[in-house]
């Protein structure tokens, strides 16, 4: 039986095809045609095959939002090579970690980042060439000159089957190194069918959005959804968020859609240009990465109407777990409003808690080893210190809790012991400032910061078996022995304004 799928490439040869005079991408004064395009895609495709990338090779891009990253995107997927994009805003040496451990074979890099070039340069095992996006004096090209130099050529889509990677996505680094999830061109063209199905149904190529986060990350699958279906991605004209511009876009190009994190949806509803450009267009304003404030949520519904769309995931599945529709969001509170629910289950989705303890039974029925045999359960101090906040999470790990004692209890023999490790605030969470971090890790009962360190040091002491199997140890400093009402996100957010107020 095949297992070929489309190559992800194809959906800008087949919109240059069917919508040849259709606008694709618009950025400040620049409007590329889907016809536009995929000439510029097929054109860095020949320039990268060209210089020796295939199918497979890895084309780390480092770069703010532009015309050439979006154009790396679907080159790269159409000469079957593995797009790998980095978060503009990391530190020279991060980009040169993510270099070396997603094995780049080339490197595009924006012309402001000559210092992020020079650590990937000298990286070991670093690419094979780099290229400057933009004006700088780095590299041994440039992608706009690459782009008219192979102006013309044909590239034709490499095939590929459900399996093969097209996208390292990697992680926001909270819980230590970015991590890569490898997202494959049959699990894309999943994902593409799922978020249009569920979060902008209906949508087509007269709908357009505007691009307010990193192309390199949620946002990045949240355009190529749109171009599957012929619709235009907009950019903001420089990497500052500009509210003002945001709305005046908005309204001068009838956007239809945005992504977002209910930060910057909070930043855009409270702003006065809210009220000075029309947004009656907006048919589906999505909020996604962490849960929004219910009040911050009315105002919101208030201002923008029935357009809200929450969804919940992991980059592993890009999103691809729960959704809350526009129908289920409500001003008013009352039985009908799901007041910190993330929604349910999305279409050829399901959720699945069982998983850590079906893992757990495995490993007890299998494992050889005549000595201790332990799992360790990562769950959180929420367990003992609950919160509203975070609740589908929070949710999860009581059910995980609940199956260390049961495990225990039914555990064949004495050499198998299951135990769980309950961490507090120890990394920086979602957008959390410096400020809001530092004051959010010492919100326990020592006032200290705990250590990572701590938690490994707590997994060796249990994989020894001294304790009794269905215990649970607490790495919070305390934080578990306390009673607070909202997780600490918000309350040191809370905190560092009323600081900075006084």
């Amino acid at each position: 039986m095949t297992r070929r799928v489309m190559n992800l490439g194809h959906i800008v040869a087949q919109n240059g095809r069917r919508l040849a005079a259709h606008p694709a991408f618009i950025w400040g004064d620049l409007t590329l045609s889907w016809a536009d395009l995929d000439a510029e895609v097929s054109a860095l495709a020949a320039g990268l095959r060209a210089r020796g990338i295939g199918k497979g090779d890895r084309i780390l891009v480092h770069s703010k939002n532009c015309d050439a990253m979006f154009v790396s995107m679907f080159a790269t997927f159409r000469i079957g090579a593995v797009w790998v994009p980095t978060n503009f805003r990391l530190l020279p040496d991060e980009v040169a970690y993510l270099s070396t451990s997603s094995g780049a074979k080339a490197f595009l890099c924006h012309g402001d980042f000559s210092d992020h070039a020079a650590a990937v340069a000298k990286a070991a095992p670093a690419p094979e060439f780099t290229w400057r996006i933009g004006p700088g004096a780095f590299g041994e090209d440039e992608v706009g000159a690459v782009i008219a130099r192979h102006r013309g050529e044909r590239v034709a889509d490499v095939a590929v089957e459900h399996d093969d990677p097209c996208w390292f996505f990697f992680t926001s680094g909270t819980t230590g190194r970015s991590k890569a999830a490898v997202l494959t061109h049959g699990q894309m063209g999943f994902v593409i069918t799922n978020h249009l199905c569920d979060l902008v149904p209906g949508t087509t190529e007269a709908d357009c959005s505007l691009v307010v986060a990193p192309l390199s990350h949620g946002a990045g699958v949240h355009q190529l959804m749109l171009a599957a279906r012929g619709a235009a991605s907009i950019l903001l004209p420089t990497e500052r968020f500009d509210i003002d511009e945001a709305w005046r876009l908005i309204a001068r190009h009838r956007v239809t859609s945005l992504f977002t994190v209910p930060t910057i949806l909070k930043m855009l509803v409270e702003h006065p240009a809210v009220e000075q450009h029309d947004h009656s267009s907006l048919r589906y304003v999505i909020y996604a990465g962490a849960p929004m404030y219910r009040e911050d949520q009315k105002r919101a519904l208030a201002t923008l109407g029935s357009v809200l769309v929450q969804y919940f995931g992991l980059g592993e599945v890009t999103g691809n777990i729960t959704v809350l529709p526009p129908s289920l969001h409500f001003v008013e509170d009352g039985p009908h409003a799901r007041v910190g629910s993330c929604g349910y289950a999305r279409t050829a989705m399901q959720v699945n808690a069982l998983s850590p303890a079906r893992m757990a039974q495995t490993y007890f029925a299998k494992a050889a080893s005549a000595a201790t045999r332990a799992v360790i359960q990562i769950t959180d101090m929420k367990i003992a210190n609950p919160n509203p906040d975070f609740f589908s999470y929070t949710m999860s790990k009581h059910a995980l809790a609940s199956t260390i004692a049961m495990l225990a209890k039914g555990a064949r023999t004495p050499q198998d012991r299951v135990y769980g490790i309950a961490p507090g605030a120890i990394l920086a969470s979602h957008d959390q400032s410096e400020d809001e971090t530092e004051l959010s890790h010492r919100m326990n009962l020592l006032g200290r910061k705990t250590g990572a360190d701590e938690i490994a040091r707590a997994a060796l002491f249990l994989a020894t078996g001294t304790l009794a199997s269905g215990q649970s140890l607490f790495i919070d400093s305390g934080q578990h022995l306390l009673d607070q009402p909202r997780d600490v996100i918000w309350l040191a957010r809370e905190l560092a304004a009323a600081e900075r107020s006084a």
